[in-house]
């Protein structure tokens, strides 16, 4: 119910219907596990993963920019977290951030800034040419909402797919990575801080190669 364009009591009455029915439910995280809980019995966590291969190529390719680069790629809407994303840009006019997906909210806060690039979407083939180039990777959700609660996040596998460094927010799925595989922080200055250590090469994440055997076993 969390996302645009759904019926929400036709899609929670044939939910629960369909939970209450099934002989084996499989929750991609906890949150949902526990939802789950409520109504069948036979439950078992099956988290996200990674086309490793497919994201692994962003390690080989070559690129060419000018400035740094902190990237994002996914949906914005009502659950990204845009006001992590615009202190960055304002605080660190000297990197760009870039952004690709489809925009559906928060588009007019995001053009205020001039090192805020709005790609738009991209094929899924086409994503490992712009990983290349992400110094640094996003995952900035709002973690106030359920969806975000309920989400094991795709991406974080994918960015370490390619041995990047990751700064989210502090998403519940994500917690046993925390300063290991991920930073997170859900205070802006602490975001900033966490961005500008790892452009620095000064943070204390998981080298690269750990990065990718991490994401292998996912």
């Amino acid at each position: 119910t969390g996302f645009l364009g759904t019926t929400t009591n036709v899609l929670k009455e044939n939910c629960i219907k369909l939970l209450t029915t099934s002989d084996m439910v499989v929750a991609s995280s906890n949150f949902l596990h526990d939802i789950a809980e409520k109504y069948a019995g036979n439950i078992t966590i099956v988290r996200n993963g990674t086309e490793v291969e497919h994201f692994y190529k962003a390690k080989e390719m070559e690129h060419h920019k000018e400035r740094p680069v902190v990237g994002y790629y996914g949906a914005v809407s009502h659950w990204f977290d845009w006001g992590k994303v615009c202190y960055v840009a304002e605080k660190m006019p000297q990197v760009d951030v870039v952004i690709i997906g489809e925009v559906t909210e928060y588009r007019e806060k995001l053009e205020k800034y001039k090192n805020i690039k709005l790609l738009g979407e991209k094929k899924y083939d086409e994503l490992p040419k712009h990983l290349a180039y992400f110094d640094v990777c996003l995952i900035p959700f709002d973690t106030s909402t359920d969806l975000i609660k309920a989400t094991n996040p795709v991406k974080f596998y994918e960015y370490l797919s390619a041995g990047k460094r990751i700064v989210a927010t502090e998403i519940p799925e994500l917690e046993p990575y925390r300063d290991e595989y991920v930073y997170m922080s859900n205070d802006n200055d602490q975001f900033l801080k966490y961005v500008k250590d790892c452009l620095e090469h000064s943070d204390d994440l998981k080298d690269v190669e750990s990065c990718v055997a991490f994401a292998k076993e996912n």
